[in-house]
């Protein structure tokens, strides 16, 4: 009995999501403590530098990742499409980097200057980001899901190591200092993974146009719904940064960023069910769904007053929005992650196509409403905006969900 329990407590699963607990708090640790060094005119330039990177990833990388995670059905098409997935990624890496600069180009001429080492090394955060977010979704693809674990821990704790070194030893402003830590820390994941795949890549791959064609053609669907998502959960920091006064996106940005903190954990649940770990998960979810759902909803619910006190005597009150502003982003949390992880219920079990249809229609009206809310109601019209879209896309999600599940009778959707 002993044997038993303690192999299911360390499945693959749970020690995955206690790893990205661990990541994601000295992450979050980690910019709590640069936020209030470098002030709200600095973060918000900051911000804009990790949010435009963020963004992009999510656009362009996510939905090759997707694709490959959902390969784990077919270990032999997995190990088949791997050399091509690292070509591509390493591609759009490459892409992202390049958008990246123009975008920090024309923010530096439109909103706030940049100097040319914030320029160079903000691009250099984008290709480096971007790479790391490619080897951590192969790792979790390929099954190493401890390793991802692993890995994704050892980088937070550079990422804090190298910032305070550079602080003592070097007389580099606090940004040059956070994104130089950042590019750093991001080395070591991209090597590592390099080493777990390396004996895996067939350079005679390479040159098959035909299957790299069939591949994308596989991705589409995929990378329209990773599209959107990248849209829905990133482009309110982008609307309000270019519409907004720099204060008001540092104020949003630091108050998305703390409650958006616990994101980690259905984004973390939502990656295990496409790759086709989810069982560990999902049986005691199962068994205890109101529970689970009560305590989630409580989570938020008490994470919303918490945050905005906690920003008053951390950051000080000119950080400050209006309460009201917090409770509506916690909403907005609570039926993201109700549709995040529906969503990946339904590409587990055949419904790529349906899932990006739906997502195609919703991040028109998102826009659309996030657009003209931000210049009607200011930052309340972009939070209402993502209520609505995510509200929608979670009723429109769990109809398909009930189809299969009347196909399906008996079955457990969430493997």
């Amino acid at each position: 009995m002993r044997r038993s329990s303690q192999k299911g407590f360390l499945s693959k699963g749970p020690v995955f999501l206690t790893m990205r607990v661990l990541s994601s708090g000295l992450g979050g640790i980690f910019a709590l403590i640069y936020s209030r060094q470098l002030g709200i005119q600095n973060r918000s330039v900051m911000g804009f530098i990790l949010i435009t990177a963020i963004t992009l990833i999510y656009l362009l990388a996510s939905g090759i990742t997707l694709t490959f995670r959902q390969l784990s059905n077919s270990p032999e098409m997995q190990t088949l499409a791997l050399t091509r997935v690292v070509l591509l990624l390493i591609s759009t890496s490459v892409v992202i980097s390049g958008i990246s600069f123009g975008s920090l180009l024309i923010y530096s001429h439109i909103k706030s200057h940049l100097p040319i080492s914030l320029l160079i090394l903000g691009t250099g955060f984008a290709l480096m980001a971007s790479l790391d977010y490619s080897s951590t979704n192969i790792l979790i693809g390929l099954g190493k899901i401890r390793t991802a674990g692993v890995v994704e821990v050892v980088v937070a704790i550079l990422q804090v190591s190298l910032y305070f070194l550079l602080r003592l030893l070097s007389s580099y402003s606090l940004s040059t200092c956070v994104l130089i830590a950042f590019n750093l820390s991001y080395i070591f994941s991209v090597v590592c993974t390099f080493f777990i795949v390396v004996k895996r890549l067939s350079l005679r791959k390479l040159g098959n146009f035909a299957e790299l064609y069939d591949f994308l053609k596989t991705v589409r669907h995929n990378h329209v719904y990773s599209l959107v998502s990248g849209l829905a959960d990133y482009s309110d920091k982008l609307i309000v940064a270019w519409f907004m006064p720099l204060a008001k996106f540092t104020q949003y940005s630091v108050m998305a960023g703390l409650i958006n903190y616990v994101r980690f954990l259905p984004e973390a649940l939502a990656n295990l069910l496409v790759a086709g770990h989810g069982k560990s998960i999902s049986k005691p979810f199962e068994s205890h769904r109101k529970g689970f759902s009560a305590l989630a909803v409580l989570l938020y619910g008490f994470s919303g007053i918490t945050v905005y006190y906690f920003t008053k005597y951390w950051f000080g009150a000119n950080w400050l929005l209006p309460l009201a502003i917090y409770y509506l982003v916690v909403f907005q949390e609570i039926l993201r992650a109700a549709y995040l992880l529906s969503a990946a219920t339904l590409i587990r079990n055949g419904g790529d196509r349906v899932n990006s249809n739906i997502s195609l229609v919703l991040i028109t009206m998102y826009l659309l409403l996030a657009i003209i809310g931000v210049l009607i109601l200011g930052i309340y019209g972009v939070v209402l905006a993502q209520v609505l879209t995510y509200l929608t896309s979670s009723l429109l999600v769990s109809r398909e969900l009930r189809k299969i599940s009347l196909v399906k009778p008996g079955g457990s959707l969430l493997v």
